[in-house]
């Protein structure tokens, strides 16, 4: 039987471990989809990290990246430490990837890539989460599509479920659960319950949804 009780959803869903590293469920991206990937990211001159199913980021920072450090500072920001660095895209790994992560050098340099987004990879999920990283899943897997499963396998009906997040990568599982709170710089958006009216300011959004909706 599966050990659910500590579930944990990482990689937007691609990967679903035990507290104690047991995986549940993974989704790898398929090799082909990879391979046209990481040539489209470099052909931008994007940083690009590469998620495996052995919990290891793979990195590539390109010479037109000026501030290697800030890219170092935002994958610890995200608690991501287990990484090396492969000094040329060729070797990014193509199979066992669950996520790839790329980076722009600046705002406008990520909107670049995105308006440009060939049609061949149309199918994949992405979206950003810090300002200048956008995320990419394989076909159909999110984060609401991981959510579902965890709550099926432990036996929480959606009326029960509630989901809390801050980026475009939270928002499928937002709009999935019964409640869903998208924390942002301006305020606090509550889906499916509108008679409340979150506080402010919004470093006391999650606290304050878990205190209404989950009487904690």
């Amino acid at each position: 039987e599966l050990d659910l009780k500590d579930p944990l959803i990482l990689a937007n869903g691609a990967l679903i471990t035990t507290a104690q590293g047991q995986i549940l469920r993974q989704e790898a991206m398929p090799t082909a989809d990879i391979a046209l990937l990481l040539d489209y990211s470099r052909s931008h001159a994007l940083t690009i990290v590469a998620f495996t199913t052995d919990d290891l980021l793979h990195v590539f920072i390109p010479e037109e990246e000026k501030e290697p450090e800030r890219v170092l500072r935002d994958l610890a920001s995200f608690g991501l430490h287990r990484y090396q660095l492969v000094p040329a895209w060729e070797e990014l790994p193509r199979e066992r990837v669950i996520k790839v992560v790329v980076s722009g050098r600046d705002p406008d340099h990520v909107e670049a890539v995105m308006k440009k987004w060939p049609p061949a990879l149309g199918h994949l999920n992405y979206g950003r989460s810090l300002p200048l990283w956008l995320e990419i899943n394989g076909e159909g897997v999110d984060k609401a599509r991981a959510l579902e499963y965890v709550a099926a396998e432990l036996g929480i009906p959606v009326s029960q479920t509630m989901a809390v997040g801050d980026g475009e990568t939270d928002l499928p599982m937002i709009k999935w659960a019964q409640v869903g709170v998208l924390i942002q710089e301006d305020g606090v958006s509550v889906y499916s319950r509108e008679d409340f009216a979150p506080p402010r300011p919004v470093a006391e959004g999650a606290a304050w949804a878990l205190e209404v909706f989950a009487l904690l």
